[in-house]
């Protein structure tokens, strides 16, 4: 797989500079109240940018907004109303938005994930999966680490709080194994994680749930059930029909283009 260079790895600040205060409006989802009362006597079509929150765009939310409102792109998608498409979590912002800090911050350790990630190192795998994530983000994840137990298949690296090792040694694990399991956390939604694993090119296996459909025709395995991590041969199957998935929607520049054309997925 040839890798993606940095400037067109996913991060949700990058998405800011379209921002033009007319017909497209960048805004933390924890700021919607402020920007629907800001646009509620508003007469041009909007579309609308929000992210960078744990906070679900609902129905309700969506009810709510200002009838300028026309695209809605976000991430943290718990609705199928059709005027909203979905946004990739894609990697941990490594700069501040040019909106502001308040409108998304700039992790420390950002930038090297993005130079890491930007250019991999090149390895075959000698294992099948891998488990690796903290226990602390969403209580589901007890059950999750639990079934990981009992998988001899499965490498068990799941900690009850988060341990912050060297990242390229966590790069170097998932590099070494072709599945990696990404429970979700505390987001109703996909982790930075599962987007690294694509990145590194690797396949993430999560639990099927809405606002991750538009993301499955990745290399994605999306399980029904994290029982089915237990079956190796099935996991292998799934592993064999998904590893060559289009990888168009790992580019910012398909997103980009997506919302300048006013397209849905």
């Amino acid at each position: 797989m040839s890798h993606i260079f940095d400037n067109n790895i996913i991060q949700h600040n990058k998405l800011a500079h379209l921002h033009n205060d007319k017909d497209i409006f960048f805004c933390k989802t924890d700021y919607l109240p402020q920007l629907f009362n800001a646009l509620k006597n508003y007469d041009t079509k909007v579309t609308l940018i929000t992210g960078n929150s744990d906070y679900a765009i609902t129905d309700s939310l969506v009810d709510s907004a200002p009838a300028c409102i026309v695209r809605w792109f976000g991430q943290c998608i718990n609705t199928d109303h059709p005027m909203v498409t979905p946004l990739p979590y894609g990697l941990e912002n490594s700069e501040h938005c040019i909106l502001g800090e308040f409108q998304g911050y700039g992790h420390p350790g950002g930038k090297l994930k993005l130079e890491v990630v930007s250019n991999p190192p090149i390895k075959n795998p000698t294992k099948d999966v891998y488990a690796n994530f903290s226990l602390t983000t969403y209580a589901g994840r007890a059950n999750v680490s639990e079934i990981c137990k009992r998988g001899v298949h499965i490498t068990y690296d799941v900690e009850p709080v988060c341990v912050h090792r060297p990242y390229i040694d966590f790069v170097d694990k998932i590099i070494d194994h072709k599945m990696v399991i990404c429970p979700r956390g505390n987001a109703p939604a996909e982790t930075h994680r599962f987007w690294e694993v694509l990145y590194l090119g690797r396949v993430p296996i999560v639990k099927y749930k809405k606002g991750l459909s538009s993301f499955t025709s990745l290399p994605v395995i999306a399980l029904d059930d994290w029982d089915n991590l237990l079956d190796l041969e099935f996991l292998q199957t799934q592993y064999e029909k998904v590893k060559n998935n289009n990888r168009d929607m790992l580019k910012m520049s398909y997103w980009i283009d997506l919302i300048k054309n006013d397209g849905k997925i």
